[in-house]
């Protein structure tokens, strides 16, 4: 019976410390985010976003709320579309909002007309390099091309003391299916997927260089991605000091 007891207040202390954690790390640094991002947005910009991200969506929605003029071109790629849910939620929020959608491969077309890209991240390694979905590395070279400011909201939970320069090293991969398939359908070179001479990687995510990057935007201040060890160690700091012992 003590023992069930004991289960019970473990989990119950786990469930506490993931809604803290929620709402402190998460939840709060998206608003202050959205606020820091609202004040680099100016009535009449052109702001080109790249796949779906939840904390650009609230910035946008703000943005647009505060902003008539605003327009807003999302790019999107396969296999995931997750550009289509971007551009879906936005729509519903903030239907008289002008936006546009294009696929990654017109990229070179839209950035000249774009005035400020804003994207979010999976993570901001230690030293600098942005990890986040894959295509965004080449929108962050076009934006560098076209000296279009590039801008990351990323919290700062999402900072990482792991190094990496490629897509290489370390990633994720998806189902090679999504690749040679279309719209769940078999696509042309659904036939030569199983040729044991061919590898199809989906891979998750790139890497974007800190010099294709204008700025992080975090709940703390907007930075510059060679400041991002001094957040790891900070973060660290206030880790241990701010341990809570489960009693």
């Amino acid at each position: 019976m003590k023992s069930t007891s004991l289960l019970q207040q473990a989990k119950q202390y786990i469930v506490d410390e993931l809604e803290r954690f929620y709402k402190e790390r998460i939840q709060s640094s998206d608003d202050v985010i959205s606020q820091k991002a609202l004040e680099k947005i100016n009535g009449d910009d052109v702001i080109i976003t790249f796949g779906h991200s939840s904390v650009i969506l609230k910035v946008l929605t703000e943005a647009a709320k505060k902003h008539p003029k605003l327009s807003v071109i999302i790019v999107d790629s396969r296999p995931k579309f997750e550009g289509r849910e971007m551009l879906r939620k936005l729509m519903r929020s903030c239907p008289t909002l002008s936006c546009s959608y294009v696929f990654i491969n017109s990229i070179s077309y839209v950035m000249p007309l774009a005035t400020k890209v804003l994207v979010g991240a999976y993570a901001v390694l230690a030293n600098g390099h942005v990890m986040s979905r894959i295509g965004t590395a080449q929108v962050a070279s076009m934006a560098k091309t076209y000296n279009v400011p590039f801008l990351v909201c990323c919290e700062t939970y999402k900072f990482a003391s792991r190094m990496q320069t490629d897509s290489y090293v370390s990633n994720e991969l998806g189902d090679s299916k999504q690749l040679m398939n279309i719209n769940n359908r078999a696509g042309p070179l659904s036939d030569i997927a199983s040729r044991p001479n061919l590898h199809v990687l989906n891979i998750c995510y790139d890497v974007t260089p800190p010099d294709y990057v204008t700025g992080l935007i975090t709940e703390t201040a907007v930075i510059p991605c060679t400041s991002a060890p001094v957040v790891i160690r900070v973060k660290q700091q206030y880790n241990i000091v701010n341990m809570k012992p489960y009693a």
